[in-house]
């Protein structure tokens, strides 16, 4: 969980989210490869996003602990703008007779996280909306974890209590960011179980219960293998293996938010509307915009954000 670890975990979730959507994009690698353990990998993509979480909410409880609550939240605002309001906002203009709604509304609701409680043919991507609703309720998250890390039982209850949520609401609720709920605990808990106790025997049990959870939780994959992904990364930490290729991954995880939000826009509203079918001009077409639009995003991040701080 050290800063470096934490980047090149971003990288690889991130690139793992890029090749899931170029699995499943129409006449995507999926048409093409007929390999067993490419479409588990590839099929399992959805997980970088709960690996997102996971870090970024104990990202969020380092910061928490070491600032005051108008430093916190003034650091996570200049994490996501301005690049995620014009990003939208540009989305909004373009986007919004195809979603049937005033770009307007499109706008509030996707930068004020609304969007999060509607289905899915009502918002631009899920995902920052989500996180924004992170970042505002993080104070409570902060509160409820430092409750939990000593109590095991509660910890049980807790994320029990959240995946049950999970399971009965899904197919008629939009599940993406509450099928998240429960590695965000994990993940703000881990924060005090590690950093404040270092008891990483007390970690091992509470990644152990939260398999357990997963277990129960079997008949909803999505739940099932996010429970499980705490104790898989642990047991890589404890394993000899190195991170391979670092350099390259913590550069990418570095530059994840600006990456993310290309890719959305070259799968889903590019691709995804697009009607290009021949694969040697779509594959490497997604890659180019994915690789242009993210350095843009970048020099809009980086000089909007200076100039922001000086005024």
């Amino acid at each position: 969980m050290s800063k470096s670890s934490r980047k090149w975990w971003m990288g690889f979730a991130i690139l793992w989210i890029v090749s899931f959507h170029f699995w499943h994009l129409e006449g995507g690698l999926k048409s093409y490869i007929n390999i067993d353990f490419f479409d588990f990998f590839f099929e399992k993509g959805y997980l970088g996003v709960d690996i997102f979480f996971f870090l970024s909410v104990y990202g969020c409880a380092c910061s928490y602990s070491r600032n005051t609550l108008k430093r916190f939240y003034k650091n996570r605002f200049f994490r996501i703008f301005p690049i995620f309001p014009i990003y939208t906002l540009v989305l909004a203009l373009l986007v919004s007779d195809y979603y049937h709604q005033p770009w307007w509304l499109l706008f509030i609701k996707q930068v004020s996280g609304l969007s999060t409680f509607t289905f899915s043919g009502l918002w631009i991507e899920w995902y920052m909306p989500a996180l924004v609703l992170v970042y505002g309720f993080f104070p409570l998250i902060y509160k409820l974890a430092r409750v939990l890390h000593t109590r095991m039982i509660c910890f049980f209850v807790v994320v029990l209590l959240s995946s049950l949520f999970v399971f009965v609401t899904d197919k008629i609720f939009i599940s993406n960011f509450a099928l998240r709920l429960p590695i965000i605990i994990i993940g703000c808990v881990t924060y005090f179980i590690l950093l404040q106790d270092h008891n990483h025997q007390r970690l091992l049990a509470y990644y152990l219960i939260a398999a357990i959870i997963a277990f129960i939780m079997i008949r909803n994959v999505g739940l099932l293998c996010s429970l499980i992904l705490p104790l898989l990364l642990l047991v890589y930490s404890k394993s000899s293996l190195s991170l391979p290729f670092n350099g390259f991954f913590c550069f990418i995880g570095e530059h994840s938010l600006e990456v993310y939000l290309a890719q959305n826009l070259a799968f889903d509203h590019f691709m995804g509307k697009g009607g290009i079918d021949n694969p040697v001009i779509k594959f490497p077409l997604c890659i180019a915009i994915i690789i242009v639009v993210s350095c843009l995003l970048y020099f809009l991040q980086h000089y909007s954000s200076q100039l922001f701080r000086k005024m």
